[in-house]
């Protein structure tokens, strides 16, 4: 059994908090508007490369990172619908 995964903005809002860093803080550093950053880390809007790129910027990872993190966690969670 495979483990579960979790969308990535739970990534993107423990690697602030260990920062020590608010995500008003994070979109004055990155500008994407904060509506936009707020739904990515609750899970409502997808991740799009421009923003994988920043955020990857921001947080010395690469935009890979991200998108990879967001697609497997879109592909685990279409594997657990098709057992359901």
């Amino acid at each position: 059994m495979a483990a579960e995964l979790f969308p990535v903005g739970e990534f993107l809002a423990e690697k602030l908090a260990a920062r020590g860093c608010s995500a008003g803080e994070f979109v004055r550093f990155t500008r994407p508007p904060m509506e936009f950053v707020s739904e990515i880390i609750s899970g409502d809007r997808e991740l799009t490369e421009q923003v994988a790129t920043r955020i990857g910027q921001a947080l010395g990872t690469s935009a890979g990172l991200w998108l990879g993190l967001h697609d497997d966690y879109l592909a685990w969670q279409g594997a657990q619908s098709v057992n359901e």
